[in-house]
């Protein structure tokens, strides 16, 4: 407020400084204490800035995907459609743990689901049938068809099954 005191001051060609009218400091303690408080408002605020929040996703409602972040969609937390998508796999006989990924933007929501299945399946089969239990749990949620979802089944080896039984 004070900088832009000056520049208005400066803009009508006054000579006018609020700068002068504050009580600085007189010793150099003083100023080294003003200098760290002022750094530590800075850092506060570049934390505020720069945090990391919980990813969310715009979900356009029937405008299309023209609506690009305007009135007509659904701002929904990601975690939300990622819990969906691994409880609606949690109950398949083949599987042993999944963590599903959703992003997106105004065209396209993309859900990635990895899953870890049992020794010896057939990957690709059980990869059709999760693809198809995710897309059935998700479509009452989504009833747009952007929807794009990728399935990447992993069989694990025997010797490494005791880690994934309870």
């Amino acid at each position: 407020m004070l900088a832009a005191a000056r520049l208005v001051a400066l803009s009508v060609g006054c000579g006018f400084s609020p700068m002068v009218d504050l009580p600085w400091p007189e010793g150099y303690g003083e100023r080294a204490a003003l200098a760290v408080a002022a750094a530590a408002v800075v850092t506060g605020l570049l934390v505020l800035l720069v945090r990391d929040d919980e990813p969310r996703l715009w979900l356009c409602g029937p405008g299309g995907p023209a609506c690009e972040g305007f009135p007509g969609g659904v701002l929904l937390p990601a975690a939300a459609l990622e819990a969906a998508a691994e409880e609606a796999v949690a109950d398949h006989p083949d599987i042993l743990g999944a963590t599903a990924t959703a992003r997106g933007d105004a065209r396209r929501l993309r859900l990635h689901l990895r899953a870890v299945a049992r020794p010896l399946v057939d990957e690709q089969r059980v990869g059709r049938e999760l693809e198809q239990r995710v897309e059935g749990a998700l479509h009452p949620i989504l009833t747009a068809g952007g929807l794009e979802v990728r399935v990447r089944v992993r069989g694990v080896r025997v010797k490494r099954l005791a880690r994934y039984l309870p």
